[in-house]
């Protein structure tokens, strides 16, 4: 038997993918993914608010996202077919008022069979964040803080 793995424990292997963006025929994926995962892990209350409130209002809020041309949405996908996305992310960077720059990452999503396996770890990577960058998250769920603080331990 072996020890539980904690959430800095980095993955036993990773997973390779390839990334692309988003295409119109991912939208109804990431509609569900997103706004279930956010319903069910975020640790707000979503759950208790009635879901035609909840979907309708964060609906309109992806709606917003994916036609505004500042937000970069990243698709992992298996290497040999483009279609059969692993994972994705949404964000985009602002400007501090240092005049640096920082990463507004909106969402993060993995498929439950392809978790652990480094995909989260590696989109937000791709996208400048690590230990030592300033980080926005507009979203949070249980799931991505144990991604981030394992990025954090390292």
């Amino acid at each position: 038997m072996t020890a539980p793995t904690t959430p800095t424990t980095p993955p036993a292997r990773r997973l390779d993918f390839q990334v692309r963006t988003l295409l119109p025929d991912d939208q109804e994926f990431v509609f569900s993914s997103w706004l279930k995962s956010n319903l069910n892990g975020s640790g707000v209350g979503y759950d208790k608010m009635p879901p035609e409130t909840y979907f309708h209002w964060h609906h309109q809020i992806l709606e917003s996202l994916m036609c505004d041309g500042l937000v970069a949405w990243v698709m992992a996908h298996a290497p040999e077919d483009p279609r059969f996305i692993y994972g994705w992310m949404c964000g985009q960077m602002t400007v501090r008022a240092d005049d640096g720059i920082s990463p507004i990452v909106h969402f993060v999503y993995v498929k439950k069979n392809f978790r652990r396996l480094g995909v989260a770890t590696a989109l937000l990577e791709l996208f400048g964040v690590n230990s030592e960058v300033a980080l926005i998250a507009t979203h949070r769920t249980a799931a991505g803080d144990q991604v981030l603080a394992g990025m954090r331990a390292v």
